[in-house]
This record gives C-alpha cells, sequence and structure tokens, in this order.
C-alpha cells in the first residue's frame, strides 16, 4: 500500500512517531508525507518515506523542488473530471491572498500549478490511500482532495468539531461524521459508560454563562494589523520587487498592491458592525451566528452556502411569513475585516436584526425558537441544550428530532410549523446518546497546537493508528463507520 499522509502540525516528532506505529501496524510500502512540522523535530527513516514541506503547497514553490516543465501534460481526462472541483479550487485564493486583487488568469495558473504537481506527486508514487488530517480549505489541498476523489483512490479524513480536540471522520467531505449518526442509531439501550473527560467538561460547559467553548484562552482581537502585513502584505510585496526585472511590470504589480491596501483600508472591521448593531428585544427569534471566514467551515464544508448572505436571506424570508425575526451576531473572533459591503448588504436585508457582539449566545440561545447555521459549533451546543436547530448543511447532528435541514423558505417555514406543534422535542436521555456517540466515534487529536491541549500526542497517536488500520482492514469504499476500539 502506497499512502499520502497530510500530517496535522506537529511538535516533539508526534508525526514521525505516529507513522512509525502506523507502519508496524499496516507496512506500508511508500509514504508520502507532506510534513508541518513545528519545531522541525520529525525525522522519516528509510527509503519508503518521501517528504513534502506543506509550505510548497501553501507557497506555490514546486518550482524550487521540481522543474514542472519537465512533469507530463495535465490532458484532457483528468482537466474535465476537475472541472467540477475547480470554481471552488479559485474561490481557496482568498485565504492565501486575503484581499488580493487578482485577475482570472493569475487565479488559474496557480490552480494549474497545483494540479500538474499534485497530479505527478499520486501518479508517479502509484498512491492509494490519501489521509488528510483537516477538511482541506486552501487550494493545494483541495486539489489533492478532488484528485484522489476523481481517481477514485480511496479517501480519510478527519476535521475537528465543535468538542475541543475531538475530531469527525469521513472518507469525503460530504459525509463527515457519519459514524456518529450509526453510532447514535445503534445504541437502543443506554449502556452504563463513563464518559471521556473531554466530553464531559464540554457538556458541562454548554450550560455555564461567560464560557467561551471553542476559544478559551484567546483574547478578542478582531483586527491585527502585524498579523495581517507578516502574512499576506510583505509577502507580495517581496514578491513583486523580485519577481521580475521588467520595469513597466514592476509597475504595473505596484498599482495592484495600492488597490490592495486601499481595499484594506476601506474594508470594515467589528467596531463598523457593533456601531450599526443593537440589542435583543421582547420578541420571537432564531439565532444565526456569523462563522470566522475563510476558513473551512464555510468553504468547502458548507458547500453552496459558503456564502453566508445567502443562508440568510432563505432564513430572513422563510421566517418572515412565521412572524419570527432573525438575528445574527457577527463572529467576535473574526480574524480579517471583511468588505464594507458585506455589511452594508446585511444591514439592509428584510426581517433581519444585527445583535451586537457583546450580547452573550449563551442568552441567545437560551432565549431563540431556534439556532440556524451552516456548521457552527453552535448546533452541537444547542443540541445538548434541547434547543431546535435549523441546519443548513448535513452532518453528524440530522440524527436528532430537534435538529431540521433547511435549503428553500418552505423547509423553513415547515420547520418552525414542526417546532410550534411541539415535534422537535428531545430528552435527557437522546442527549447522553448523542454525547455516547460523539465518544465512540470521534478521533482524539489536537490540531491546532497552539491552544492549550486537551489530547496528549499519545492519545492522538494511537487514535490515528487504530482509524487507519481499521480503515484498510475493512476495505470500506465511500462509507466507513469508525468506531473506536475500547483499549484506544
Amino acid at each position: 500500500m502506497n499512502l499520502l499522509f497530510r500530517s496535522p502540525a506537529s511538535m516533539g516528532s508526534s508525526n514521525a512517531r505516529c507513522l512509525k506505529c502506523l507502519d508496524d501496524k499496516i507496512h506500508f510500502d511508500k509514504c508520502v508525507v507532506v510534513e508541518q512540522s513545528l519545531d522541525g523535530m520529525d525525522v522519516y527513516r528509510g527509503k519508503k518515506y518521501i517528504k513534502i514541506d506543506a509550505q510548497v503547497g501553501y507557497k506555490n514553490l514546486y518550482s524550487s523542488v521540481i522543474d514542472l516543465d519537465v512533469l507530463p501534460a495535465l490532458d484532457k481526462d483528468i482537466l474535465e473530471k476537475m472541472e467540477a472541483y475547480k470554481s471552488t479550487c479559485l474561490n481557496m485564493a482568498m485565504r492565501n491572498y486575503s484581499l488580493y486583487i487578482g485577475n482570472y488568469y493569475e487565479l488559474e495558473k496557480e490552480y494549474l500549478s497545483h494540479l500538474k504537481y499534485w497530479n505527478y506527486i499520486l501518479d508517479s508514487n502509484q498512491i492509494d490511500l490519501v489521509f488528510m488530517s483537516v477538511i482541506p480549505h486552501c487550494m493545494w489541498e483541495y486539489v489533492i482532495y478532488a484528485l484522489a476523489q476523481c481517481k477514485k483512490i480511496r479517501t480519510l479524513l478527519i476535521s475537528s468539531t465543535a468538542v475541543p480536540g475531538l475530531n469527525a471522520v469521513g472518507t469525503s467531505i460530504e459525509n463527515l461524521g457519519e459514524n456518529v449518526i450509526a453510532s447514535f442509531f445503534e445504541q437502543n439501550e443506554l449502556k452504563e459508560t463513563v464518559l471521556h473527560d473531554i466530553v464531559s467538561e464540554y457538556y458541562q460547559c454548554t450550560n455555564q454563562k461567560n464560557t467561551n467553548l471553542m476559544f478559551s484562552g484567546r483574547k478578542e482581537q478582531p483586527y491585527n494589523d502585524r498579523f495581517l502585513y507578516r502574512t499576506y502584505y510583505k509577502p507580495l510585496l517581496n514578491g513583486i520587487l523580485h519577481s521580475t526585472n521588467d520595469i513597466k511590470k514592476r509597475i504595473l504589480d505596484l498599482q495592484l498592491f495600492g488597490k490592495v491596501a486601499a481595499q484594506k483600508i476601506f474594508a470594515k472591521s467589528i467596531d463598523y458592525y457593533n456601531k450599526r448593531a443593537g440589542k435583543p428585544a421582547q420578541e420571537r427569534f432564531v439565532y444565526f451566528a456569523l462563522q470566522v471566514t475563510p476558513e473551512m467551515t464555510t468553504l468547502p464544508w458548507a458547500g453552496v452556502f459558503q456564502n453566508q448572505l445567502l443562508s440568510i436571506r432563505i432564513l430572513a424570508n422563510g421566517l418572515a411569513k412565521c412572524g419570527i425575526k432573525l438575528y445574527v451576531k457577527e463572529h467576535y473572533q473574526q480574524p480579517a475585516v471583511r468588505p464594507k459591503t458585506f455589511y452594508d448588504e446585511l444591514f439592509t436585508i428584510p426581517n433581519v436584526v444585527c445583535i451586537k457582539t457583546d450580547v452573550e449566545a449563551y442568552d441567545l440561545i437560551n432565549q431563540c425558537v431556534a439556532v440556524a447555521s451552516q456548521t457552527g459549533s453552535c448546533i452541537i451546543e444547542s443540541i445538548l441544550k434541547k434547543k431546535p436547530v435549523l441546519a443548513l448543511t448535513k452532518g453528524f447532528w440530522d440524527c436528532l428530532n430537534n435538529v431540521f435541514v433547511v435549503g428553500c423558505e418552505e423547509d423553513v417555514i415547515h420547520s418552525v410549523n414542526e417546532i410550534e406543534s411541539g415535534n422537535a422535542r428531545i430528552t435527557d436521555e437522546d442527549v447522553k446518546r448523542y454525547l455516547l456517540a460523539l465518544e465512540n466515534s470521534l478521533v482524539r487529536m489536537n490540531l491546532d497546537l497552539t491552544e492549550t491541549p486537551q489530547v496528549s500526542a499519545e492519545m492522538a497517536q494511537t487514535d490515528l493508528c487504530d482509524l487507519i488500520s481499521q480503515y484498510i482492514e475493512s476495505n470500506a469504499g465511500d462509507h466507513f463507520y469508525y468506531k473506536r476500539t475500547p483499549e484506544c
């Protein structure tokens, strides 16, 4: 078996130790490691390992490691198969450049360089299993994922959930967390069990005010000029100054950079939003929490609803016919400014009331008719509070009686009617069954090592080896129902 392993962030050689453990269990012939070591401690011994630094993908540095001109040309077959994924790839360019203003040719050129390189890597190494430690949400990662789907290469991915340190499993973005639903329905009778501390602590936190479940330890920092300059603008400016000796071309590029800077200056931060937002009133409302963008929870996980304003319009129009307001609250951790036009459009959508960011989500969830979201953490929080949910994306939450998947105004109206008729109630037993399903079906791993770790490196290694070996031994196709083995 030949494996492409898109590693999670690593410290203290955790990735190398994990792959050594995995090799002992499944004995792969070759492993292409897309490495993201934070301290450079990972060392891979043996000819079976091929290491590719993730920065090669992030910064499109393929020409520094290989002559792209000598690689096989992309043929019509793979280009046509990738067409279904191409628009999503191009949309992901904003993750690397933030407020970058580029033309279509430049974006497509970047896409084709990713495609050519990773198509070569998959073919030349005869990869037959792709593992990704996160939902692919940068262009180069998504190209790998899409190529695997097009080539029918077995794929396994995990992604963080609302529960810190626990990650959902899927063989595609669309079926992420199916095993949670399967586990939930398997539990016809509750078994006496002790929940893992992570799950128990999360459940307790959902019922506490002033507790930030997903961002504990982080300070509110809605706009960080130093971060934006270091991450986006300085590399872009350096690239312009050193990319060519053609003075005319450099002048044009500097003009482009000036447009980027102007867009940054005139873009708006959360302060602009809060000056126009208000406080809750004594009225019936559905609560919609804006998600951080750009981020994987909207692109690509939310699919066609990556544009949150589309979701808001569907919800607002449907709720208006039910006499219910839609309360929208900006995410206080939105790390980069949104365009002014985003906020201006949001404030003009009929039946929408924008709520200040200092209003507690805890209170809004308790007081609302229902919570609405594409894939946000508030879905799980609402389930554990036994609150109805209007979800715009299928996920590992639509196994419960209080979750309604909506995609049009009629769905919203029907869901509200069901809620008001008392058909969206769940019991304490349902909540416990769902917690047990999460406990049995999620992989323990800290994907963000900059935060306070909930899971040890040894625990993550055990779970990851268990997950991948189960998948290989099961010979599963599109649907794989991982269940943690008891000793894990």
